[in-house]
């Protein structure tokens, strides 16, 4: 069904694919929800669209959420941006400006940094390249 609701041209939103015929526009946080369900249970050509949306994408994020979302997306599919502790650096910056982001946001954006996170015992997906499993998960 998430594969079903994937935009012709890549990436995810929050219902239909398309609209009085015109095609949708994808969402990051739809697209790295989605490609975090969906990674390790189909082949990466079949979202490589929406990866490449998403890889567009991630630079102009700004909000935890919509951040959090697109670095979990992206790392459950081994593609982490170079920048991406940089990126998690800017949108906490961002709380100066408009005020304290509440507990869930930060928690999604820090879940999302620690994806990222390559020198660590611990790998939040079973499927990728580093294949140790949280401690959580094995005990």
């Amino acid at each position: 069904m998430i594969l079903d609701r994937q935009l012709p041209h890549g990436g995810w939103n929050y219902g239909n694919t398309l609209v009085f015929g015109r095609e949708l526009h994808p969402m990051p946080e739809s697209t790295g929800a989605a490609l975090t369900g969906l990674a390790g249970v189909v082949d990466q050509e079949k979202v490589a669209r929406s990866i490449s949306y998403l890889q567009g994408e991630v630079d102009r994020l700004r909000t935890p959420v919509s951040l959090g979302w697109a670095l979990l997306g992206l790392a459950a599919w081994d593609l982490w941006p170079p920048n991406g502790a940089a990126l998690v650096e800017r949108c906490l910056a961002n709380q100066s400006r408009y005020g304290e982001y509440d507990t869930s946001a930060l928690c999604l954006l820090f879940l999302g940094a620690l994806a990222g996170e390559t020198d660590t015992k611990t790998n939040l997906f079973l499927h990728t390249s580093r294949k140790q499993a949280p401690a959580a998960l094995t005990q």
